[in-house]
């Protein structure tokens, strides 16, 4: 079998910028593993090899070969970054295995399996090592090494430099430029290859089947489930900041954060935003002294946010100006105002004006203003639907003691007719709903100190009730099928559950550190969360403070 590599990365390729993450802004990575999770429709004789995906084709034509036998019974690990000693037996094998003459001068080359390939690498100039005695088997192979291992294998061919915009190493420039012109690679987006990605095995055996001209391949129907456990790469983008409040875009691709500079705290923070495909952190907000949080990214980069003097904004990653939005000027022009919550499509959204106990929903195609009212009652915490016409909100009443308020119940609030629907009772909360506003994800917590929370799903149209589990936190998905609980630490608990809502199934448990504090956002299908949270996950982390991770689960 092909080792099992002790890292990982998770990066698709023609996903639209979803499960993308850039080596570029890498702090720290790492590989956890978690339960096994279902799968379904596999074909390659693999379980986790879904039918019609990019390496689908590739992955069959591997097996064929003889040259991968998977990564454990039923398993392949598309998604699973490939390792040096990884991707230089494969290209090996994919040569016919070729008898080294000489051994290699790598002290930290011994496993058997990788032995021959990198003796073999080395003797024919393909590799020369990260060092005169270390080749390093172990660490994750980027795009853009692996350009060059593979451009040297095939006798280092002439080639028109690249013309991505990010391959500017001298190294890279002709590997890249020639697999531009063969057509085996189509870069990760228009102008970009993206060299110091780590490389999937999925993508290795795309670019492998490639390289040989695309073979055609007649699929094994006998793929047994994959018995490995399911696997969630952890990536920590920030480092010697405090930075909290992640929110993600639909597709998985950008997420901004708040950004403290001082560990103080006396500072107020920043917004900032990562693009996960491109690489890197862009400041969205300026330092203007009144400190400023995301409410929503959206698929194209820009971001909704709030600044603590009351103001609204929304940035144009394009022109990285930044727009105040808020309520239309003709109306309440005199009222300060907060903004809570926008719309997917930016056509609403939902305002609490300073010292009222009422919402305000903004519609900005009409320029009108609907105030969201329960008399007697304070409402917080809004939720928008993607086209800005269902509103969900938390329902306070005074508690009796010391005049402090207690969560009541939740409403959902339609725009078409103005009615409010109101549900459960002291200690509910709504914490999220779909897009389509039919999936509601709330939580009950009792009222005894150091308790924690149930979690419900209601789907609205059937009325059906779903538990998903207990813990601190949760958040849902877009489309309402996955839910995340941050449930530790606790002992003898975990710390990060990832459920499929429809069968309950545990997508992924792991991370036994996360949970009290943790603030999560789930991608539009549930495949990238972004999360915050002070414990080290990674030991490189230079500060102790919070920073901001994404999961990805496969």
């Amino acid at each position: 079998m092909d080792e099992v590599a002790p890292i990982g990365d998770d990066g698709a390729m023609i996903f639209g910028g979803r499960q993308v993450l850039a080596a570029a802004v890498l702090a720290g990575a790492l590989l956890v593993a978690g339960v096994a999770a279902p799968q379904a429709g596999a074909v390659a004789r693999f379980g986790d090899v879904a039918p019609a995906r990019y390496y689908t084709d590739a992955v069959q034509w591997l097996v064929d070969e003889e040259i991968t036998t998977g990564t454990g019974p039923g398993c392949f690990a598309p998604e699973r970054t490939v390792t040096r000693g990884e991707a230089v037996v494969m290209m090996w094998r994919m040569v016919g295995r070729p008898a080294p003459t000489t051994n290699h001068p790598f002290s930290d080359v011994a496993k058997g399996w990788q032995v021959d390939a990198v003796a073999w690498m080395f003797e024919n100039e393909v590799t020369t090592g990260t060092s005169a005695t270390t080749f390093d088997p172990d660490r994750a192979l980027t795009r853009g090494e692996f350009a060059a291992l593979l451009h040297r294998l095939e006798g280092s061919p002439s080639a028109d430099p690249a013309t991505y915009v990010d391959v500017v190493r001298a190294w890279q420039v002709v590997p890249v430029g020639w697999l531009q012109a063969e057509g085996i690679t189509t870069g990760t987006a228009p102008g970009r290859f993206s060299p110091e990605l780590p490389l999937t095995r999925g993508m290795l055996a795309t670019f492998l089947w490639r390289s040989r001209g695309e073979p055609a391949v007649e699929f094994d129907p006998s793929s047994p489930p994959c018995e490995g456990v399911s696997l969630g790469f952890v990536q920590r983008w920030t480092d010697g900041v405090v930075a909290v409040s992640p929110v993600i875009s639909p597709n998985g691709r950008f997420i901004a954060y708040g950004e403290w500079f001082g560990f103080d705290l006396v500072t107020l923070p920043d917004v900032y935003m990562i693009d996960t495909l491109g690489g890197g952190s862009t400041r969205v907000t300026e330092t203007t002294g009144d400190g400023e949080l995301p409410i929503a990214v959206f698929d194209d980069g820009s971001v909704a946010y709030g600044s603590f003097s009351d103001t609204a904004f929304i940035y144009d990653p394009v022109t990285t100006a930044s727009t105040e939005v808020g309520l239309p000027g003709l109306l309440l022009p005199a009222r300060t105002t907060t903004l809570l919550a926008i719309s997917r499509d930016r056509s609403s959204a939902v305002f609490v004006e300073d010292g009222a106990s009422s919402l305000s929903h903004v519609d900005y195609g009409s320029s009108t203003v609907t105030e969201i009212a329960i008399p007697g009652r304070d409402l917080s915490n809004p939720v928008i639907s993607a086209d800005g016409a269902t509103v969900v909100f938390n329902i306070f009443e005074p508690s009796g003691l010391g005049g402090e308020s207690v969560v009541a119940g939740f409403g959902v609030w339609e725009a078409a007719s103005g009615e409010i629907t109101e549900f459960g009772g002291y200690g509910t909360a709504a914490l999220a709903m779909s897009e389509d506003a039919e999936t509601l994800l709330y939580a009950v917590t009792p009222i005894s100190p150091g308790s924690q929370s149930e979690f419900w799903v209601l789907d609205r149209t059937t009325g059906d009730l779903t538990s998903v589990g207990e813990g601190h936190t949760a958040a849902m998905s877009g489309d309402g099928a996955v839910v995340a609980i941050a449930v530790g630490p606790l002992p003898g608990s975990e710390g990060l559950a990832v459920i499929r809502v429809a069968d309950r199934a545990e997508l992924f448990v792991g991370l036994a550190d996360v949970g009290i504090g943790t603030i999560m956002a789930l991608s539009g299908t549930g495949d990238v969360i972004a999360f915050d949270t002070d414990f080290p996950l990674d030991p490189t982390d230079r500060n102790g403070q919070p920073d901001i991770y994404t999961l990805l689960v496969h």
